[in-house]
């Protein structure tokens, strides 16, 4: 079960008064928190941004969601894309983190969402216009669904990455941290080339999986195990 905590409005930007000044105006959200242009992306690249609708005919927001659905685009931000990964395991957490009350259908359109996180001790709405980077050939460049009409992960990244600054900002991290960014949950790590690992790891991964914990690994030099309590283990 997912605990309800006090919400945050970040930057001021409220989801649904901008929404509705959208519809009034009759216009698209242009977000100017986070603009499509090079200090978003954080790095030197030559990049295009587009609407989902610009890209395909019949975008969806969250068509089918699961660990499998994720895919890492042309940036180092696997330990993101791994927790993105782990909360579709958990649907209670996962419409925490994206709300439902969002699409690209005619009467909710306005090229404007909004995501949850967990920050400075509070969940955060962080909303982002709907313009994505996109290569010369029209395909998306950062983290995807593997359904190429699905646009919820691509979304949900550039939330995360505008909490961050930019986009370069999320090379290089550690899974433990988009956990807990996801979860509002504290991570208990286990480094297993680095101590002997308890008796009970098998355990311990097996009742947190029981309680809905996420449960996450990467592997660089070493190989490292973690649980978030109350969702995260990370090995």
């Amino acid at each position: 079960m997912v605990v309800e905590e006090r919400l945050g409005v970040y930057h001021g930007q409220d989801y649904s008064k901008l929404r509705a000044q959208c519809w009034v105006q009759d216009r698209l959200f242009q977000d100017p928190e986070f603009p499509a242009d090079q200090r978003s992306i954080g790095f030197h690249t030559t990049l295009q941004w587009k609407r989902p609708k610009e890209l395909v005919d019949n975008p969806k927001f969250m068509d089918h969601a699961d660990r499998f659905s994720v895919v890492q685009g042309e940036l180092g931000d696997c330990w993101f894309v791994s927790a993105m990964s782990a909360i579709t395991l958990n649907p209670g957490l996962l419409r925490r983190v994206v709300p439902n009350d969002q699409d690209f259908t005619t009467t909710k359109y306005a090229g404007i969402f909004h995501f949850r996180l967990w920050q400075g001790g509070e969940w955060v709405d962080v909303v982002v216009d709907d313009r994505l980077p996109v290569t010369a050939d029209n395909q998306l460049c950062f983290s995807h669904s593997a359904n190429h009409a699905e646009f919820w992960s691509a979304l949900l990244e550039k939330a995360y990455a505008k909490l961050h600054g930019s986009y370069g900002a999320l090379n290089a991290g550690k899974c433990y941290e988009a956990t807990e960014d996801l979860t509002g949950g504290v991570t208990e790590r286990f480094l297993l080339q680095r101590e002997t690992p308890p008796h009970n790891l098998y355990s311990i991964i097996e009742q947190a999986s029981h309680r809905g914990s996420l449960i996450t690994c990467n592997s660089q030099v070493m190989f490292t195990c973690s649980v978030q309590l109350p969702g995260n283990v990370h090995l």
